[in-house]
């Protein structure tokens, strides 16, 4: 146990120039602080000694046990005490407060003579890692698209919840699962894979038909690439997954709609022709039949040229 009046001297040099924050708390009250302390509190020295303790700074979440602490050692229960705590500056500044203190006596009464640092950078830099991996997992867990991960098998480790209403299965009866037994080609996975080699482990928009719980198919389109371990090996792969069922049901439904009127352009005896902004794009066999020429040669004419001289400028007008 150490015993010391007001600080002179040498000591009061030290102090008064050391890089942490320096107290004595007595009677539950500060009886001197140092610069650095006060400082760190957003305060004057004239406004903490003799007139707030310690527990005036912290946060009320960590007061109760920032109480014990203090009694533990000014009984001299626990001669020296080590502790972290949310403190709150003068200026509402939140700080992470690390304090080493132990039993004294000042002015030949019990005392806590202790430091403070301000540990606020190193406990944000601890608590990214973590930090971040929550943010990630709440992006996955709510995000509309399908986030997956196989390992080098191809057996799935990851996915997240969308899977269910894209493939009928929780994430968790996808756990194991190969993904090569999910593809509606049997060669569906290989062709996937052989895209990725040769696409420097990556690949965009690739297009497949999946088999879900039910057994109907569902359409997908993935981004996805190689993850790798520190050591740069390729562990699996992994990617985003949106369900295009809709889209591909779109486009075979403009494919068959544009084949149905391919088959009656061909059949009308009526000259059929597509222009754009008067230039014919395409045309019927009875337009070449009418007009004379070759469908070829009527495709990139002005299709006005068609009309006699005398009413090309109403259609000119009218197109």
């Amino acid at each position: 146990m150490t015993s010391f009046s007001e600080p002179s001297g040498m000591f009061h040099e030290l102090a008064e120039n050391a890089p942490v924050g320096i107290f004595v708390i007595q009677d539950g009250v500060f009886r001197y602080v140092n610069a650095c302390f006060a400082a760190l509190f957003d305060d004057d020295i004239a406004g903490l000694v003799d007139h707030i303790g310690l527990l005036h700074l912290v946060m009320a979440v960590d007061r109760v046990a920032t109480q014990q602490h203090l009694d533990n050692c000014i009984s001299g229960e626990v001669p020296a005490i080590h502790f972290v705590v949310h403190a709150l500056s003068k200026k509402n500044r939140v700080i992470h407060a690390e304090i080493h203190a132990t039993h004294t006596r000042y002015h030949g009464a019990p005392a806590i003579g202790g430091v403070v640092q301000d540990i606020s950078a190193r406990v944000r830099a601890e608590d990214e890692p973590g930090r971040l991996a929550a943010e990630f997992r709440r992006i996955v867990d709510n995000m509309i698209d399908t986030f997956y991960r196989t390992d080098a098998d191809g057996r799935l480790v990851l996915a997240s919840p969308s899977a269910l209403d894209l493939l009928g299965w929780t994430p968790e009866e996808l756990l194991g699962q190969r993904l090569a037994d999910l593809y509606v080609d049997p060669q569906g996975r290989e062709a996937f894979l052989e895209k990725l080699r040769v696409g420097a482990g990556r690949v965009i928009a690739y297009e497949a038909a999946l088999r879900r719980k039910d057994g109907t198919e569902v359409w997908i389109e993935t981004s996805s690439h190689y993850y790798r371990d520190e050591n740069g090996q390729i562990c699996g792969v992994e990617g985003i997954v949106r369900n295009i069922t809709d889209r591909k049901r779109a486009e075979a439904e403009l494919r068959d709609s544009e084949e149905r009127f391919r088959r009656i352009q061909e059949l009308s005896s009526t000259g059929i022709a597509v222009h754009e902004h008067g230039c014919i794009t395409d045309c019927n066999q009875s337009m070449g039949r009418i007009t004379g020429y070759e469908p070829t040669e009527l495709v990139g004419m002005d299709g006005v040229l068609l009309i006699a001289p005398e009413y090309r400028d109403i259609a000119r007008e009218n197109i």
